[in-house]
This record gives C-alpha cells, structure tokens and sequence, in this order.
C-alpha cells in the first residue's frame, strides 16, 4: 500500500491553498491539536491526480479552537467553507 507523507499532500495544493494550510497546521501544532487530512484529496494525491482542496478531520472537542486557527490563517479575504 502507498504511503503519503503529510508534507507531501500540502505541497499537492495549489500555492494560496498551501499557505494557509500550513498556517493553520503550525498553529494547530502550537496548541497541541492533532489534524487528520481525509477523504478526497488523500486519495487523489495518493493517485497522484491534482489536489484542489483538503478535507480535514479533528477531534470534537477540538473544532471550536481549530475554527479560530482557520480565521486567523485564511485572513479577511479568504472564505472557510
């Protein structure tokens, strides 16, 4: 079975996409929250197909934390969907 680095799928994502995901995965690290990449874009870049987003997965009682993380790395232009 392929093996998938971390690194190497944030650096599958388009350069804007990049930036904030490594943001928001420093801050998360800072905090002490374990972030799980998911779905999709694991399994396209798996398949070494384009990764256009990233599905990420926390603990519950995390999420609320991890949403402030987002805001503050995507900054007043960005939109989290």
């Amino acid at each position: 079975m392929a093996r998938l680095d971390g690194r190497q799928l944030v650096a599958a994502l388009p350069a804007p996409e990049q930036a904030f995901v490594e943001r928001l995965l420093r801050g998360a690290e800072a905090a002490g929250v374990v972030v799980w990449a998911v779905g999709g874009p694991v399994r396209d870049a798996l398949l070494r197909r384009p990764v256009r987003d990233l599905d990420l997965l926390v603990e519950p009682e995390h999420a609320g934390e991890v949403e402030r993380l987002a805001r503050e790395a995507i900054g007043s232009d960005g939109e989290l969907v």
